[in-house]
């Protein structure tokens, strides 16, 4: 299966909300954002650029999500300018439909084994797209970090 026909076709501008949030028991940080969905590498890859916002100061990201040449297999390569910066973040997984796209990766935590990070991209419909990404403690404890929800512009 190669990049979900749905994330295929979303090329252009959306907006909506993000949701930001470090920890269950804390208020949930929301704030506008914008993504931009290209596809890239003659048509092999999807670029998404998206941005947001915390405590007033701008972040930005970006994705890579590759074509798996027919397979279910899917490589995604990520640097977000507040959770990841200065360093790329290789995700793997799988396609799990025609519109949804789960995949997960790993970062080293100070004085500790690495920490994992997941992310979902998920397109319900033509018009609306899903970005959500979880931190997972090296006990397998998941929480969920941002969701960002678009709308096409």
């Amino acid at each position: 299966m190669s990049i979900p026909s749905r994330l295929a076709n979303a090329e252009g501008e959306w907006v909506g909300p993000s949701l930001l949030c470090f920890a269950p028991d804390q208020p949930t940080i929301t704030s506008d954002s914008t993504a931009t969905i290209a596809r890239v590498v003659n048509g092999t890859a999807l670029e998404i650029h998206y941005d947001w916002s915390y405590d007033e100061k701008p972040h930005q990201g970006v994705l890579i999500v590759a074509d798996s040449k027919g397979d279910k297999r899917c490589e995604i390569s990520w640097m977000d300018s507040f959770h990841y910066a200065h360093r790329i973040m290789l995700l793997t997984g799988e396609y799990a439909g025609d519109g949804e796209i789960n995949v997960r990766g790993a970062y080293a935590a100070p004085e500790g084994p690495d920490w994992g990070w997941r992310m979902t991209l998920e397109m319900p419909d033509a018009g609306t797209f899903i970005l959500r990404m979880f931190n997972i403690t090296p006990d397998e404890q998941e929480a969920w970090a941002v969701e960002a929800t678009y709308r096409r512009r």
